[in-house]
């Protein structure tokens, strides 16, 4: 009988150092210890962040009202989805900043103004749930036509176009949209409430065109992957 117990505590410890080692760095780390590479991570592949990309668009996404004509064979388009308001992602988009030579030089009375701001922006409270998407294309005259059209889109021309769906719950419209620097926008919806582990976001939008470029792009978010100390982060 001792031995039995001997031998479930050995394999209890066993299990919870293979948990430990297999545990993600925003889990075994505060953000402020994450490295360059892990603060990337966070931002362009995580659970907070996925990338879209669509092969072999051909017609021309130069809008409603399509005119350039771009029959580019085998363009490739990219969305690249974050969840904006969500903790991780901010500490991430902090982090990145104090990494940078500059700040690690400045006065140290300067530095702390700005990590007082910069944790005021990481632990911000929002009724809403935020998603930024950076897009981009290999086709300059497709990128362009790309940018055209979603820097002249508002809520209103998008509407019945772009959802956010919680599972077990109908999908909600957006209550925000705007064009960003860059090839950028972001939306924005009221925040899921109720939710749990097992369920999931799945962010809609159209990928503008006709023809074989107009694509619906989803972008799924498991809240299991999102969960850090037992709370879903978004």
């Amino acid at each position: 009988m001792r031995y039995m117990f001997r031998a479930g505590v050995l394999l209890f410890a066993a299990a919870l150092t293979t948990q430990a080692a297999f545990a993600q760095f925003w889990v075994k780390k505060t953000y402020d210890n994450w490295s360059k590479d892990e603060t990337q991570q966070m931002l362009t592949d995580s659970p907070w962040a996925q990338e879209n990309v669509l092969s072999d668009v051909r017609a021309s996404t130069a809008g409603n009202n399509l005119s350039h004509g771009n029959q580019n064979t085998g363009s490739k388009v990219t969305y690249a989805v974050q969840i904006r308001s969500a903790e991780p992602i901010r500490a991430a988009i902090v982090h990145i900043q104090e990494l940078n030579p500059k700040f690690q030089q400045m006065p140290e009375e300067q530095k702390q103004r700005i990590k007082a701001s910069a944790d005021a922006f990481i632990n911000q409270k929002s009724d809403e749930i935020s998603f930024w998407i950076d897009y981009s294309c290999d086709v300059a005259s497709l990128g362009m036509d790309l940018k055209r059209y979603w820097e002249t889109q508002t809520l209103g021309t998008l509407k019945n176009t772009i959802f956010l769906q919680v599972s077990g719950a109908p999908k909600e419209d957006p209550t925000y949209f705007a064009s960003g620097p860059n090839g950028s926008f972001e939306i924005r919806f009221p925040r899921p409430k109720n939710v749990t582990e097992k369920g999931s976001l799945t962010l809609q939008f159209n990928h503008p065109g006709v023809g074989p470029s107009s694509q619906t792009v989803l972008t799924n978010f498991k809240l299991k992957k999102m969960t850090v100390n037992g709370t879903p982060m978004f």
